[in-house]
């Protein structure tokens, strides 16, 4: 009993940091003034972040440390960079390359 509400204790208080954090740049953006070399640094936070969600699975896709590619996610990677740099669409990015990812695995699995 104790360790459940140990748990749901430290959830809420995460989430509710989370929210304080993620919300102080809605409320203080009229306040603060953030340099015009961080927000030059700050457009490039997504495409950082994409880039290290997926490079590790394309290089690494199973159980252990290895770098040998997933032939079928490398050819996805590469279809998804062509998507990217055609349409300059993150949305298109993602929603090409796992489109293409999953029909590759429902043919050759």
């Amino acid at each position: 009993m104790e360790d459940t509400l140990t748990v749901w204790l430290v959830i809420a208080g995460t989430a509710v940091i989370t929210f304080c954090l993620r919300f102080s740049f809605i409320a203080l953006q009229e306040r603060i003034e953030i340099p015009q070399v961080a927000q030059r640094a700050l457009r490039y936070a997504p495409v950082a972040v994409l880039t290290a969600i997926v490079v590790p699975l394309v290089l690494n896709p199973g159980p252990g440390f290895t770098l040998a590619p997933d032939s079928l996610r490398l050819a996805c990677a590469m279809a998804a960079f062509l998507i990217a740099r055609a349409s300059r669409n993150i949305l298109f990015t993602v929603a090409g390359g796992m489109l293409l990812l999953w029909s590759l695995q429902a043919v050759f699995s």
